[in-house]
């Protein structure tokens, strides 16, 4: 069990370091038209996911186990497993949130470069007040 452990700690978190895409969401889009390079792909956040779910329910199984034994095998299996695996799925959730959420940000930024229609013009600053609409006067 304790040759998993090195691999899981690695493993822990691959949205932290794969899922590239902005930090907020972006309201203001670029004038030139494109697309922001960034991750669109949930794939990742899936195994973080699943990863997760892994970890809380070995951890969960692990101390129904050692409960429910005649023998108590496996022992201290609470003590030492339980709260390390914990641990593990805490970060393996918060790091598939963190890569959805930019997975989300990606995607919309993306779709809305796509649709002229969203696109914001930068307007001038020094520009004098906007002319009365003579076509629709109230």
């Amino acid at each position: 069990m304790r040759w998993l452990a090195l691999p899981a700690l690695l493993a822990t978190g691959c949205s932290f370091f794969l899922v590239h895409g902005p930090s907020e969401r972006i309201d203001v889009l670029p004038t030139e038209r494109g697309r922001v390079d960034c991750t669109e792909s949930g794939v990742i956040p899936l195994v973080d996911t699943i990863g997760g779910i892994a970890a809380i329910t070995s951890a969960g199984v692990g101390v129904l186990v050692e409960q429910t034994s005649d023998d108590g095998k496996p022992e201290h299996f609470t003590a030492y497993y339980a709260a390390p695996l914990a641990a593990v799925a805490i970060a393996y959730f918060i790091s598939a949130s963190r890569g959805n959420t930019k997975v989300t940000w990606c995607s919309d930024v993306n779709d809305r470069m796509r649709n002229p229609a969203e696109r914001v013009t930068p307007v001038d600053p020094n520009r004098k007040e906007q002319a009365p609409d003579t076509e629709n006067p109230l």
